[in-house]
Formats: structure tokens, sequence, C-alpha cells
């Protein structure tokens, strides 16, 4: 396949999605997909799960040779990504894009709860027997001009048959003003037409809520329309009350910050004359406006609450969430399909909550705060409530309003950060260039098998590569402190034979540089001390970091790169036992958040059991996520209550 790509580019490798822009890159979506269904025509067996993971094995190596491959549906995929790239060659970047498009196709679809939902919606795309493909691939309705109003009439035609389809709820599909328009783009975000897509697969309630997105989205692209460059409405002004509102220099702020912006602008900004904005730009162009799309305005104007709050329960199947505002206690059932697949019971979350024609929805982003720091932002907000006037001056979902911007980017003091072994964590790192032969150093490493083990060493003398644990010491026994609140960090490694081993950091060895990390300053220290005082003049510090993890500072701007490298799969049943293992034997460990008690201990009292639920919450929303990304997880909530016998 290799042969077939072309070299990345600067322009190609910003390229983050395919999202809204699957026609561009069509000639190679359609053409893998079409050989996956024909696969599935052939296998009737064959499943999402397969599916799936033939496609990450084709991404992870596709520079490879084709005789890597050794399973039909890998070939299959390459065969037609080689053809599809000899008619337009694309970059190595953009064909990852691809693939991890339709891999992202197929988890948006596990809500249906169909272990071939995927493949089904590929029958129903192109066709249920794999003939006439061509013709079935077109079958997607022109597009209705912006500006071009159907009526009653033309409406009914254009619907034809497919109109009085029930779908699974037993609810009639139909093109009334709360539904979504069949030619309109999905809003599960999976680039195809809705009548192809999820039509007749929603209950009423969620086929409502999809139409809302399509109406709030189509709001926001005309506001968008008539501001700059048009000149119509200028931003400066609220782009830089914003950008003081979250602390950042104007010129300062990137993409990043840019849905956030908006958010802010739509649902909470005020215009000059003290309107909400969105509501002022609609009264100042009403021609732009249906009188669906004003109400919906009005609604913003009117019933917008922003806060924070915490999670009661969450509902994936049928995308409900119920929140609780931290402050006066108010509790809202939510329809939202993200938020649903997301949150779960316990966090915390600033977020602007609309009533629309009665029914709540989030609106805008959801941003997660630390569950730790609830009584923090309680008391930050009483602070601000009281400096405004409390209740007796100000009702507090206004106050909410107008302060939405300072609740949202206050920050808590860190809690404080231990390591395992009792001491405040640093992150410790010292370069070394090297005057000696690495033989030498290893050989030292070596000879104190006491404090010091050899994880792997590669290659050849002269250009040896290795990597070094440095063992654990005896561990301080935590004591409880309710007056101040501590996370105690754990750190762990598993050598090449799958030996787990208590870690204090590592030494990396390679070329002419070698590299120590620890959590631990004063061990960190001593194996400086150490090493410096036997290789006098042999090894020359570079560089030395020390820092304080509580006043690190992470830049909200960073783009999020998601690793794609893959752990073998003999090595990740390794690390799964011992993920195992740990959790088996955390059960008689002391653990401060229990009150420095161990959790088989705990279970005995109704305090001890409640402080342990709350870190089972913890660890199944941790499990949840890491299979969510793929990553290596083990159930630790249900490990540990079945170790418990609760």
């Amino acid at each position: 396949m290799a042969d077939f790509l072309l070299e990345d580019t600067e322009k190609t490798t910003k390229i983050k999605s395919l999202y809204k822009k699957e026609e561009k890159y069509a000639d190679f979506l359609g053409p893998i997909e079409t050989c996956i269904l024909s696969f599935y025509h052939k296998n009737k067996n064959l499943t999402d799960a397969v599916v799936e993971k033939a496609i990450k094995n084709v991404r992870t190596n596709f520079l490879k040779g084709a005789e890597f491959f050794k399973e039909p549906l890998e070939q299959l995929i390459l065969e037609a990504s080689e053809l599809a790239a000899k008619n337009r060659p694309i970059s190595r970047h953009e064909y990852h894009l691809v693939l991890s498009y339709i891999l992202w196709s197929i988890s948006n679809r596990n809500w249906l709860g169909s272990g071939t939902a995927y493949l089904d919606w590929l029958v129903e795309f192109f066709g249920s027997e794999g003939e006439n493909t061509e013709e079935d691939y077109s079958l997607p309705f022109e597009p209705t001009p912006k500006d071009e109003k159907l009526t009653r009439k033309e409406s009914e035609e254009f619907s034809g048959d497919e109109k009085l389809a029930e779908n699974k709820y037993g609810h009639v599909v139909t093109d009334d003003k709360r539904a979504l328009p069949k030619n309109s783009l999905c809003m599960c975000h999976s680039g195809r037409k809705y009548s192809i897509c999820c039509m007749g697969k929603l209950s009423p309630k969620q086929e409502e809520y999809y139409w809302l997105l399509h109406k709030q989205s189509e709001i926001r692209e005309k506001i968008i329309s008539l501001l700059e460059p048009a000149g119509k409405v200028k931003l400066n002004g609220y782009l830089a009350k914003f950008a003081k509102g979250i602390g950042k220099d104007i010129k300062k702020m990137k993409d990043a910050n840019r849905d956030r912006f908006f958010d802010w602008l739509f649902y909470e900004a005020k215009a000059d004359n003290g309107k909400n904005f969105s509501k002022w730009i609609v009264d100042s162009f009403p021609n732009r406006f249906d009188p669906t799309e004003v109400a919906i305005v009005n609604e913003w104007a009117k019933n917008c609450f922003p806060g924070v709050y915490e999670v009661l329960k969450s509902d994936s199947e049928n995308w409900d969430v119920e929140v609780q505002e931290i402050m006066i206690g108010k509790k809202y059932a939510i329809t939202e399909k993200s938020g649903a697949m997301t949150l779960s019971k316990g966090m915390l979350v600033f977020t602007t909550i609309n009533r629309i024609f009665g029914k709540h929805y989030f609106s805008g982003m959801l941003g997660q705060l630390p569950e730790s720091c609830k009584d923090q932002y309680k008391d930050f907000i009483k602070k601000e409530w009281e400096k405004a006037g409390g209740i007796a001056k100000i009702p507090y979902e206004d106050f909410t309003r107008l302060k939405s911007l300072e609740i949202s980017t206050f920050k808590p003091p860190m809690p404080k950060l231990l390591n395992k072994y009792g001491e405040e964590l640093r992150v410790c790192e010292a370069t070394y260039r090297l005057k000696i032969g690495k033989e030498g150093l290893l050989d030292w490493f070596a000879k104190n098998k006491d404090k010091f083990e050899i994880l792997e060493v590669k290659g050849k003398r002269g250009s040896l590569k290795a990597e070094i644990a440095i063992l654990q010491k005896k561990e301080k026994r935590l004591s409880a402190d309710s007056k101040e609140k501590r996370l105690v960090m754990y750190n762990n490694v598993i050598d090449i034979q799958g030996n787990a081993i208590s870690s204090m950091g590592s030494i990396i060895i390679e070329k002419n540089v070698m590299k120590i990390f620890s959590m631990s300053e004063p061990v960190f220290r001593k194996i400086r001390q150490d090493l410096e005082k036997s290789f006098t003049g042999k090894i020359i510090l570079a560089d030395e970091k020390i820092i304080d993890p509580s006043n690190m500072e992470f830049d909200e701007n960073a783009d999020e790169e998601e690793d794609d490298e893959e752990i073998p799969e003999e090595f990740s049943g390794v690390l799964t036992k011992h993920m195992e293992d740990y959790y088996v034997k955390w059960c008689d460990d002391k653990i401060p958040a229990l009150g420095n008690i161990t959790p088989r201990q705990a279970i005995k009292t109704k305090e001890g059991r409640e402080k342990l639920d709350a870190l089972l919450v913890q660890f199944e929303r941790d499990s949840v996520e890491q299979k969510l990304r793929n990553k290596p997880y083990v159930p630790a909530e249900q490990i540990i209550r079945r170790e418990l016998g609760i």
C-alpha cells in the first residue's frame, strides 16, 4: 500500500478528521465499505467487532507488505484501498484518517445494541443482496436548495412511501415540524443522510432531539453568516470580553477556544442594549429566520441555566441524563446522546441547560470538573453570589447567567499530591551526556541490584539501548488526614519476563545520553549523587528539572493527539492478568481515602462502605473510558466486589 500513497505534507498533517469532508474522500470510503459488505454477504457470521479488528490492523500496518496480512477481509480492504489510490493518490496521513473514520462509524452505532449494527447499515445503504451496488449507492435524494420552500403537497410527494414506515418503537416516521428532514445529514455525524442512516431506528423523543440539534445548528449558521467577515456585526468587543473572562490574551486565543466562545456568545452574551446576543441578532434581521427558529432563540434568551451540575444518573440506551445543580439542589431531566454515553453518576460538570418547548437539553460543551473539589466550587459560587447582593438582589439563575465565565474558569487549589511513600510528589528529570561506554554503566546498575532492575537491553556493543527500573523502597504508613485533600500516586512496571515491579522511576540509556526519571525527589537526588561519585568526569549533567505538579500549567489550546499505537496481543494478556492481581491485592492495602484502613476492613461499617462505594464508582468509570478508547482494561469494580463479597 505504501507504494500507492503520497508522502505527508504540512498541509495534509493538519487535517484532524474527515468529519464534513466525507464527499471529498468518498472514492476511498465507498470502495472499502463496499468490499466489507461483499465479504459480509459471503460470511453471514461476520460481526462489527471482526470488521473493527481488521480495520485497526490495516490502519496500524498498512505500510508493511501485502504478505503481512493473513486474514481474507484485511486483504480485501487492502486491495480496495490500492485500487482507489491508483485512481486518486492521497497521503499516508489521509489514508489513516479514512480508516479511522470507518472505525468511528462502527463505534458510533454501538448504542443500537446489535453486534452487526454497522453491517446492517451497510446492507440498508448499498443494497440487501449486494447486487446493483452502483445504482443503490446513488439512492440518496438531492438536497433541497436552502431558499426553496416546498408546499405541503410537494412535501408529501417528496416523502413517498417511506413517510408511513414504522420504526422499532412502533412510531410512524413523519416529516412533521418536529422531525429531522430526511435529506439532512444525520445528527449521529456518520456523514450520511438521515433517511439512509438512523431514520426509523429512534424513539419519538430521540427523533425530536435530533430535530432540535438540526434546527439549532441552522440557527447558529445563520447567525455566523451575519458576523464578520460580512461586517454586519463586529465581533472584536465580544471576543475581548470573552478572552478577559477566561483569562486569556485575545491575540493568543487559538482554535480550541472557538467552540467555547460561540457557546457563550449564542446562549449567554449580552448585546450593548442588554438583550441576549442571539435574540438581538434575530430581532435585527427578522427576514432571515423562520417562526420556529425565532421561538427557539426566545427560549435561549429566557430559559438558559449555566452552572455546575452533579450527575445523578445516566441511561445511554434512552439518552437520558439526570443532573442536580450543586448550590440550590434543583434537578433536571436531560435528553442528550453524547452526554448519556460519557457521563456517569458522581461526575461534576460545568454546562448550560436550556429549556426548549418544555424540555431540557444541554447546550454547548460539557466541561468536566474535578469531583473532589465540589465543596470548593460551592464556596466560590456562594462568595460571588454574596458579592452580587445574594438572593435579596439577584435570583440565583440570573446570577449564574451573569457570572458564567467566572464560574467556568474558576480553578480550585490542587489537592496535595503524594507518591506511594508519603512524600510530596515531584516530577524529576535529569539528562546526562556520556563519556563512558554503556557497558560500564550497565555493570554498575547490575551490581546495585537491590536498587535497580534492568528491564531490557537492545542492540549490539556500541549502540546499546537500555531501560532500567528504580526499585521501591520501604513504604511509609500514611495517616488519614481529613483536613487536607490528598491524592496518592502509584507507579508500577512489568519487565520483559512479565513480572510486576513496583517502581519509583526509570532510567533510559540510548546513544550517548542517559535520562533519569522519578516522582521522588529524595530518591532522584540520591541516584544522581551516587552516579556522579562513581563516574566523576565521565557523565556530564546537561539538564535537570524538578517540577511541583500542583503548579503545572496545562495549555488548554493544545491539540489532543490520540495514541494509536496498539499493545501486542501477547503482552496485553500479561498486562491484564497483572491488573487483575493488583485489584485483588488492593483489597488488603491500607487506603488513605478510606481512613488508612483496608477495603476489607471498610466494608464492616456504614461510613466505610459509603467511602468505598465512592471509590468503586470512579473505578467503574475509568474502566468504561479505557474500553471506549480500545485500551487494555479490566472491570476493576467487579473484581473488587467479587473479592470482598459485596
